[in-house]
């Protein structure tokens, strides 16, 4: 039971009320779903109200590509969940530690290859989606400064997958509002007074998600004794990537199939952007109305 001595916000989910532990676990990952919309809002409010249309029309076309790039490895956190819970439930302390070792593992050897391929699909999915000219640069560096540092988003995923699988769901959410909170000064920061424009918002992004990903790590080594045995992670890796592929693949699918079926809109959706945020930003002409209908 060495797993469990190691806690903190760590909740044993086998003892107690089921409807108050399931109320209470899923509460911050229901706040923490829509923090994590904020990273993608939070630079179209910024782009949108201090660069112009161009920018925020680049900003909402490279959100879909990114996320489906992205979503493969997203569900590497739903395996890590289901595999620590089985691990931390049983009281398997050594099992435990060679699964978060063999995550880390994958991540890092995943993520290169990954990122590499999204910079250099890039260009062709943005011809794909027949985005106009003028708009498809500032696409094409967000997409590539945002690809080149996912390992800070997709780090936290795998965080989060361990802790929940932990039992606890409050220090993610924790890690994520601070995040999120980094990238709201940061994005003012490099938009407002650096004038960077939309490659300040994807910066911003990539700092935000990397410290969150930092802070989880420091998190989970101060509070799990990690396991030193190099043999016990490489050998466990082709377990841990059997096991969790077959956890991960549904929904990493379901997110993909979500996120490409807007693509076939992000064309004409480009256009639209730009005509409302013109439109929005027009001076208005009012024309009187009178209160009440005129009398013969």
């Amino acid at each position: 039971m060495e797993a469990k001595t190691v806690k903190s916000n760590m909740t044993d989910m086998t003892q107690g009320s089921p409807a108050r532990l399931i109320l209470f676990f899923a509460l911050p990952l229901l706040v923490g779903n829509m923090f994590q919309q904020l990273y993608n809002m939070v630079d179209s409010i910024v782009v949108g109200r201090f660069v112009g249309s161009t920018a925020l029309a680049a900003v909402g076309t490279a959100f879909p590509v990114v996320f489906l790039l992205s979503s493969m490895f997203m569900g590497l956190g739903i395996g890590a969940m289901v595999m620590v819970s089985q691990f931390y439930g049983a009281g398997d302390a050594e099992r435990l530690k060679a699964t978060i070792d063999t995550i880390y593992t994958a991540l890092i050897v995943g993520i290169v290859p990954l990122s590499i391929v999204g910079i250099l699909v890039s260009r062709p999915i943005i011809a794909l989606l027949a985005v106009p000219a003028d708009t498809a640069d500032q696409c094409w560096i967000y997409m590539v400064i945002v690809l080149g540092g996912l390992i800070g988003s997709l780090g936290y995923n795998a965080n989060s997958g361990i802790l929940q699988g932990l039992g606890d769901s409050k220090t993610p959410l924790l890690f994520l509002v601070i995040a999120c909170i980094i990238n709201i000064v940061l994005d003012l920061l490099f938009v407002v007074v650096f004038h960077w424009g939309v490659a300040g918002v994807a910066i911003a992004t990539i700092i935000a998600q990397a410290f969150s990903w930092i802070f989880g790590i420091f998190y989970i080594n101060k509070n799990i004794p990690r396991s030193t045995s190099i043999r016990s992670a490489s050998s466990s890796t082709k377990r841990f990537s059997a096991r969790s592929s077959s956890w991960a693949c549904p929904p990493a699918c379901s997110r993909r199939c979500s996120a490409s079926a807007s693509w076939p809109c992000s064309g004409s959706s480009t256009a639209t952007v730009r005509r409302l945020w013109r439109a929005s930003t027009a001076p208005t002409s009012w024309i009187p109305l009178p209160l009440c209908p005129s009398r013969a």
